[in-house]
């Protein structure tokens, strides 16, 4: 889900949970609040409303992040169906 907001433009207010920390950086691509902390939730929303430079680096930061991992997925994709195919002709010639 952060990663089609990102895409699409949206500014990103998340938890630091899972590999988030991994893909987005505070301040830079997205503003990254303690699990479980509404008001941390709610002054990362603020943020973004009171500091239009803020929103505007995030969102643009944030594409760049989305755009690379779409290409990296892309190309993962590819390779493992050329692995596939490689296997299915080497199966083939061994009969």
């Amino acid at each position: 889900v952060l990663l089609e907001s990102a895409a699409n433009s949206l500014p990103i207010v998340t938890t630091n949970v899972g590999s988030v920390n991994d893909l987005f950086v505070d301040g830079q691509s997205a503003v990254i609040v303690p699990r479980g902390n509404a008001e941390a939730m709610a002054r990362g929303i603020t943020r973004y409303l009171d500091e239009p430079n803020l929103r505007k680096r995030c969102i643009i930061n944030a594409r760049k992040i989305a755009r690379k991992h779409k290409v990296k997925s892309f190309i993962s994709h590819i390779i493992n169906r050329l692995e596939e195919n490689a296997k299915s002709v080497n199966s083939s010639n061994l009969m």
